[in-house]
């Protein structure tokens, strides 16, 4: 689903994920890493952003900021190369 970093794709055809969806998506380890990560943001704004929401808009910058988080964070190799298929399955619309 490489479709969900060409900004074209995002651009033209805008979707969004309910919260709840992304979080039912994730294995329990993926929580587990990502709650911690999400929650240890130096940016209290974004953090505050993160949790106001009920959905993530695929043309919003949180959107893009949450997906290269996810890659990052769930990244099989330590965090040098972030899992970006991996990002893109628990982003993905639906």
């Amino acid at each position: 689903m490489a479709y969900l970093r060409d900004p074209e794709v995002l651009a033209s055809q805008p979707y969004h994920v309910y919260r709840s969806v992304f979080v039912a998506r994730m294995e329990p380890e993926e929580a587990e890493i990502l709650e911690g990560v999400l929650n240890s943001q130096e940016s209290a704004k974004l953090r505050l952003l993160y949790n106001a929401v009920d959905y993530f808009m695929s043309d919003d910058m949180l959107f893009v900021v949450l997906h290269a988080t996810v890659a990052t964070a769930l990244s099989l190799d330590g965090g040098a190369t972030p899992n970006m298929a991996r990002a893109d399955e628990l982003l993905a619309p639906g």
